[in-house]
């Protein structure tokens, strides 16, 4: 699947500015989100690859985020933030548009 080979190719440039290595990426089915983190591992929802790669490299890095922080707290999204400034509005198109991610 072509989602399992893209998305998490791009992971290690992400980590290494986290001071994270070798974190799983998994790649599938997930009910009513776009990724989440649990276990250690980064699960991401298949349809992210039909969004523009900037949309999935915020989802990327927001589940990379609660491997430092496992609440959306300010420290949260000063991480992400500090990989993708314009997370907000990846977040809003995200919200959007991401009903629109179907095939």
């Amino acid at each position: 699947m072509r989602a399992e080979e893209e998305t998490p190719e791009r992971s290690p440039r992400y980590e290494s500015k986290l001071g994270l290595e070798d974190v799983p990426i998994e790649v599938g089915e997930i009910d009513r989100r776009w990724g989440e983190y649990e276990n250690g591992i980064v699960r991401l929802n298949w349809r992210l690859i039909l969004a523009p790669v900037r949309i999935q490299d915020y989802v990327l890095v927001h589940e990379l985020g609660h491997s430092i922080h496992d609440e959306r707290s300010d420290s949260f999204w000063n991480v992400v933030g500090s990989l993708i400034p314009d997370y907000d509005d990846r977040r809003s198109w995200l919200r959007i548009n991401g009903n629109t991610l179907t095939v």
